[in-house]
């Protein structure tokens, strides 16, 4: 097979015993010239790139078999896919919302602050609801990160406490004074009723901001239970 780029094609006809004939004389780039009577040679046109099957007979060099190459010049356009403009009111549209959203996390995060100074001062008790939500605010965001264990799991979903009956039990349930024995799910179970917490996760580490140590939620979950009931004025 053979590459020509194609200078110049002459075009002579003519009639013989088997018919009329076209004859197409191609001329290369480098001034040889070859010939075919393929009809299908009628679509070329100078500047074409083809590869040709060559065959030579006597003087006479003609194409058999040809196919069109395209130019390397010539690369397939890219498509163009529309592109949606976007008018000035719907960039001010997207910016207010997004304005109004920033806003929106300002505020709450300066009404957590005005919350927690107000905990802190002792204008309102540990289990106002006010402080409550601050504390719930601060876990929500935070508590995956100071879990007791240190192993950054998120905060677990809120279940019902259950007793060795299989009962949920709540601290109504609960005599501090009592010899029976109270386990940690059901210490936690209390701090959640108390608190309003959605998740146990929430009720330990509100214990350790209570200076109650992992070590004794573990091991002594009825004597931490009777302290924060006094503490907090539980009964």
């Amino acid at each position: 097979m053979q590459t020509i780029k194609i200078t110049k094609i002459e075009v002579t006809e003519g009639d013989s015993p088997k018919g009329h004939w076209i004859k197409r004389l191609i001329t290369g780039e480098d001034k040889a010239q070859f010939a075919t009577f393929s009809p299908t040679a009628s679509s070329l046109k100078e500047g074409d790139m083809i590869e040709a099957d060559i065959e030579v007979k006597g003087k006479y060099t003609n194409i058999k078999e040809f196919r069109v190459l395209t130019p390397p010049s010539e690369k397939p356009k890219p498509i163009e896919t529309p592109q949606q403009e976007v008018t000035s009111r719907q960039v001010v549209a997207i910016a207010r919302g997004m304005h109004d959203k920033t806003d929106d996390r300002i505020a709450e995060q300066v009404a957590l602050k005005a919350g927690i100074e107000l905990w802190t001062m002792g204008m309102i008790k540990a289990d106002d609801p006010l402080a409550r939500a601050c504390y719930q605010w601060c876990c929500d965001k935070l508590g995956h990160y100071i879990s007791p264990d240190h192993t950054g799991l998120h905060m677990e979903p809120n279940k019902p406490l259950e007793t060795q009956g299989g009962d949920s039990q709540t601290d109504k349930d609960m005599d501090m004074d009592s010899e029976k024995a109270i386990n940690k799910a059901e210490l936690l179970g209390l701090v959640m009723n108390r608190m309003k917490f959605k998740a146990t996760q929430t009720a330990k580490n509100w214990l350790i901001s209570q200076q109650i140590t992992q070590d004794r939620i573990d091991k002594e979950p009825k004597a931490v239970a009777k302290e924060i009931c006094e503490k907090m004025g539980w009964n």
